[in-house]
């Protein structure tokens, strides 16, 4: 167990050098001393190219290992497709097929966000995100004041999680734009579905609220004010899966 959350606390971590355009804060709280949720940036220099959050299915050391054999399979896709100049959708459709394959006959499965950032001439840039069967993206909006969830076009298809033999998976690359005081925030389930001892859960509602009242913080500070709140929320009730966090601050 020890040597397990060694690894992953070497797989997973914040980028090891600012980034120019970005604040970059991250929570990551497993539910015992392995987590069933990866993460992973993806920068060039000072540049932030991507971005991926994953939640395997299950608990405990089966769910920590699944993590390891999917976060090579992520990583190495995301390098591979980036290069070739794929989209997002077909980087996640292709890890589907891989992590199917590599994991053979293990049962879990993985809900994730992949996404990509491309600097633009005017000083914004362009986010394309990939969704396989992960809770919405939060982004709060600094021209409106408004907080938003990033879905997929109704129009267009978009269904499945990665890993589920058998299953047909359709993903769809959603795009926006990101300016100067702009807040994507990524989160896994544990935060959203963690309930108190009222049996009400933390929610989308209330994580939007929280992230309009604290957008003016640093990233740093606004991860912490939002894990008050969610501490606040559960009070004493015994956690239930692992909670991961992603703050990304546009400067």
């Amino acid at each position: 167990m020890n040597m397990a959350s060694l690894v992953q606390k070497k797989f997973f971590h914040v980028p090891r050098q600012p980034l120019d355009k970005w604040e970059v804060s991250v929570r990551y709280e497993p539910l015992s001393i392995v987590s069933g949720d990866l993460f992973n940036f993806y920068t060039n220099g000072g540049d932030l190219d991507g971005v991926s959050l994953f939640d395997a299915s299950g608990h405990g050391v089966a769910a920590s290992l699944v993590t390891m054999l999917a976060e090579n399979i992520i990583q190495q896709t995301y390098k591979d497709f980036r290069a070739a100049g794929r989209s997002v959708s077909e980087t996640l459709t292709s890890i589907n097929d891989r992590f199917i394959t590599a994991k053979d006959g293990i049962d879990n499965y993985l809900t994730g966000i992949l996404l990509s950032v491309e600097e633009k001439d005017d000083g914004s840039c362009e986010v394309v995100l990939a969704n396989a069967g992960h809770p919405n993206p939060l982004l709060y909006v600094a021209s409106s004041g408004s907080v938003e969830e990033i879905l997929p076009d109704i129009s267009v298809e978009n269904y499945g999680a990665i890993g589920i033999t058998g299953f047909d998976v359709c993903f769809s690359d959603i795009k926006f734009t990101m300016n100067s005081g702009d807040v994507l925030l990524l989160f896994t389930d544990g935060l959203i579905e963690m309930k108190d001892e009222k049996g009400e859960e933390f929610g989308i509602n209330r994580t939007m609220d929280v992230l309009t009242e604290i957008h003016g913080m640093n990233a740093t500070e606004m991860i912490s004010a939002l894990m008050f709140a969610f501490n606040a929320h559960v009070y004493s009730v015994p956690r239930t899966d692992d909670v991961s966090v992603i703050i990304l601050k546009r400067k």
